[in-house]
């Protein structure tokens, strides 16, 4: 008679693929000899209760909190929208994947993570190989939309590293040293500012002899007129959002026309006021180009 043969190797070899997390369980074992009849259900027993206790052992070993995982982990799901799950105990981290069939108002998302303990993150993402040349954290979105969306709800900014570079809750990007920086782009007021000045004018444009805003060469953000106090033609120009002061920010002023033109910029009342001068030092009428800028802190 040939020796017993064992199914246990069978039940062995296909949970093998599940001891990466060192998952144990107790299983069935089941001896029989070549002529012995096995019936299709006590086979079907057999295999699907010691699939049950190795599926068993394993929801254990995932679930089990503070446990690490080596090996990849790969999560694929179908999107699902997702609400906040009850509040975790107080300090402890929470990963879990919500299984929740959302509304249509329902972000939608395969993994969500959430840490309702006060001054706790609620993933962290670490490669420890200092060879390493990959990102710490991969995103791919073959569709039209972002790979990353981020939204802050707090008064902190959207993203911080190390304190050299940050992107305020308004979408303005900081660089530099933290509440000095040497770069601003300023999203709400459209400019840049370094250390030592601004990068970019705050309005630039050309005004026509008769005080009238040349647009197709100019910002939007400005408007101008032409009058004569005390005989002495000027130009007055207002920036929208701008208290000018010729004392605060720079003007740069460039008269049309003629060679030996000169021009002079001041302020009045929050207004640039532009005067234009021929080659003799008389104030008149006439075309010109400006730039204003606000100097960095």
């Amino acid at each position: 008679m040939s020796p017993p043969r064992r199914l246990l190797t069978v039940i062995l070899s296909l949970a093998l693929g599940l001891g990466v997390w060192a998952a144990s369980f107790s299983y069935q074992a089941a001896t029989f000899a070549d002529g012995e009849v096995l019936s299709a259900a006590a086979l079907n027993d057999l295999l699907n209760d010691n699939f049950q206790a190795a599926s068993d052992a394993v929801d254990e070993r995932v679930h089990k909190d503070g446990d690490t995982m080596s090996g990849p982990l790969v999560i694929t799901a179908e999107p699902v929208g997702f609400h906040l799950p009850p509040k975790p105990p107080e300090g402890v981290d929470l990963l879990r994947e919500v299984a929740r069939q959302g509304t249509a108002e329902d972000d939608m998302a395969a993994l969500y993570a959430v840490n309702t303990a006060p001054n706790a993150s609620a993933a962290h993402f670490i490669n420890a190989d200092e060879d390493s040349f990959l990102p710490v954290l991969a995103l791919s979105n073959p569709g039209t939309g972002p790979a990353l969306a981020i939204k802050s709800s707090g008064t902190g900014p959207l993203i911080q590293a190390q304190g050299i570079f940050e992107v305020t809750a308004t979408g303005s990007i900081r660089l530099g040293e933290p509440g000095n920086p040497s770069l601003v782009l300023d999203a709400e007021e459209g400019t840049i500012t370094n250390a030592v000045g601004g990068g970019l004018p705050l309005a630039y444009g050309r005004v026509a002899a008769d005080g009238a805003k040349v647009a197709t060469a100019s910002t939007t953000n400005w408007s101008s007129t032409h009058e004569v106090v005390g005989g002495i033609p000027r130009y007055r120009i207002s920036i929208d959002g701008v208290s000018h002061s010729h004392l605060h920010y720079a003007t740069l002023v460039t008269p049309a026309g003629p060679a030996g033109r000169g021009a002079r910029a001041t302020s009045i009342g929050g207004d640039l006021l532009v005067y234009i001068y021929d080659g003799q030092g008389n104030a008149v009428d006439a075309a010109f180009f400006f730039m204003v800028f606000r100097p960095g802190s």
